[in-house]
């Protein structure tokens, strides 16, 4: 947190992005609601981050296990890894 610059714009939009998908069932992160294009990283573990690219990461990460998805240039990874690899 210590890196972010706006943090009331951060905060700001994370409010606005929970209000506006609160209710709906395929949730939109990116602005762009056509399939394959409505989340930055999730559910596109193997495929190109939306931002930079670069292929998006997936792992299994708490208890119960869920799987998380990150992209490793543009955010840092589940810590400490599971061990359990997803793919």
């Amino acid at each position: 947190m210590g890196d972010v610059g706006d943090i009331d714009g951060l905060v700001n939009l994370a409010h606005r992005l929970l209000v506006a998908n609160r209710e709906r069932h395929d949730h939109v992160t990116t602005g762009d609601s056509r399939p394959g294009r409505r989340t930055w990283v999730y559910g596109r573990d193997g495929k190109p981050c939306m931002r930079c690219g670069t292929t998006v990461r997936v792992e299994w990460q708490g208890d119960p296990a869920r799987l998380s998805y990150w992209c490793p240039r543009c955010q840092l990874g589940p810590t400490p890894p599971t061990g359990r690899a997803a793919r």
